[in-house]
Formats: C-alpha cells, sequence, structure tokens
C-alpha cells in the first residue's frame, strides 16, 4: 500500500470571512518526495480554506491508498468523522439543512473514493511550525496581515 502525508496550516485565524493564505506539505510515507504549495483564499474562514487545501491537496493523492492529514483545525477533523453520515443523507444535517461548505466536502469526499484516511489533529510535526510561520509570513506580504 502506498502512503502519502499531507501537512496543512493557514493564514486566517479567526471565525470572521476574510483573505489569507493555506499552506500544505504534501510527502510520501519516506519523505522520498515533498511537495510544497501555497495559495490565496477569499472570503473564507479557518475551516473553509482548510477545507480548500484539502481538496486540492486529494488530487495529488490518486496513486495513494492510505492519506495521513495532518491539521489544527478541531471543526475540519471532526467533520471526517460525520463525513459517512452526510454521504448518506445527501450532505444534510440533523435538521435537513445542507451542511456548511457542503461543496467543499462533496468534492473531498469524491477525491477520497476508496482511499484510507488518517486524521492527526494538532499532532506534532516537523513541518508545522515552519507551515505556520510561512502562511503568516506570506499574509503579511500581501497585506492580509498587520
Amino acid at each position: 500500500m502506498r502512503e502519502c502525508h499531507i501537512y496543512i496550516e493557514s493564514s486566517l485565524a479567526w471565525p470572521k470571512a476574510g483573505s489569507g493564505i493555506v499552506g500544505l506539505i504534501f510527502t510520501d510515507k519516506n519523505d522520498g518526495f515533498t511537495k510544497t504549495l501555497f495559495g490565496r483564499v477569499d472570503n473564507a474562514t479557518e475551516n473553509k480554506a482548510i477545507l480548500i487545501g484539502i481538496k486540492n491537496a486529494l488530487k495529488y493523492c490518486s496513486s495513494f491508498d492510505v492519506i495521513n492529514l495532518h491539521l489544527t483545525c478541531r471543526y475540519v477533523a471532526a467533520g471526517f468523522n460525520w463525513l459517512p453520515s452526510w454521504k448518506q443523507k445527501d450532505f444534510k444535517n440533523k435538521k435537513g439543512e445542507l451542511v456548511k461548505d457542503y461543496e467543499l466536502w462533496q468534492e473531498i469526499a469524491r477525491e477520497l473514493n476508496e482511499k484510507e484516511l488518517r486524521i492527526h489533529l494538532k499532532e506534532f510535526n516537523g513541518y508545522r511550525k515552519w507551515l505556520k510561520a510561512e502562511c503568516l509570513n506570506r499574509g503579511r506580504k500581501h497585506g492580509f496581515i498587520l
């Protein structure tokens, strides 16, 4: 089985929507290769920014069977627990309303397909601190952060 890791951070840290930077590092199990990507997001909360980053990162995972997702966003981590139920209910919650950011969750579910996903929430890793700092630096450079 082929295994990869996705490390993801964002310069956004407030519940209000805004513009910011999402950064991710994509690597195989043995760090045999590493790809680093940064992108600008607009009109996004931290949660939405992280989902956008995950959606984009998963496009590089087609040849992998196991995906290790390293993140610090509790909402997104919890969403992966709810994802099977959301899929069965056409991405509607218990009240029958569409879940927030359902379009992104649908795309993520399609990309994951039959892959095994392992969530690593707030676990120490060698990329986390640098990735967060780089997102903040790039956000300052573009005027998103004072």
